[in-house]
């Protein structure tokens, strides 16, 4: 049975979430103040943590930021609300993994629980690395070697899904769907640009090709 903390103060939201989640399979736990919540979430093992931003005594971002500075890798799945999507790359930036905007579908909340409960144990790992590039999941900082390389939050994003799936082809289809999964939806040119962003970044300033075009299929990150 999976173990689900809920940091909330919108207890009716809340005890949504809760009765729509099989009761066979998750045992949910609620807790409507963000001290208290950062608490349960240190002191006891979670599979996962649904954290909202706004909450009394202490917010989301600082919950995250502790945890993760604790190296405490539960995933966290953050709740936002529209006016806060400026404040997601704050969340990315402090250790969240995933977040959903406010209202949202219980469908599609369950879809994201389900990603971050069933990633590959190669996926929960703190740190990427492609020979001389890695990319901390916690800070979302990318070094090559000891020099760091400024990334944009998309271009981060990108990098990432295919340090996961370093020396494999992957297509632009597959970077939309895993980059953009419920973004407005972007033109295949959106990804080529900024494929060519983070080419030229680390290509100008360090000199390695990392990225290989596969001409009419996509792209390929090969160690460097």
């Amino acid at each position: 049975m999976y173990k689900v903390l809920i940091i909330e103060d919108d207890l009716q939201l809340a005890l949504t979430i809760k009765d729509f989640l099989d009761k066979d399979k998750y045992a949910v736990k609620i807790i409507a103040d963000g001290s208290h919540g950062y608490k349960a979430a240190r002191n006891y093992r979670f599979d996962l943590v649904i954290l909202d931003i706004m909450l009394p005594r202490r917010d989301g971002f600082s919950i995250a930021g502790q945890l993760r500075a604790e190296q405490i890798d539960t995933p966290i799945l953050m709740l936002t609300n529209k006016k806060e999507v400026d404040h997601i790359v704050t969340g990315f930036n402090s250790g969240t993994d995933a977040y959903l905007t406010k209202p949202f579908n219980l469908r599609e909340l369950m879809c994201r629980i389900e990603g971050l409960l069933n990633r590959p144990p190669s996926q929960k790992k703190t740190l990427l690395q492609a020979g001389r590039l890695s990319l901390n999941l916690n800070t979302y900082q990318v070094f090559f070697g000891n020099k760091q390389v400024n990334l944009r939050h998309k271009e981060l994003e990108i990098l990432k899904y295919l340090m996961r799936k370093r020396n494999n082809i992957v297509t632009r289809e597959q970077i939309l769907n895993n980059v953009w999964e419920f973004d407005k939806e972007p033109f295949i040119s959106t990804v080529d640009a900024h494929i060519s962003n983070i080419r030229s970044k680390i290509s100008s300033e360090f000199g390695h090709k990392i990225l290989k075009t596969v001409h009419g299929v996509g792209y390929k990150l090969i160690g460097v």
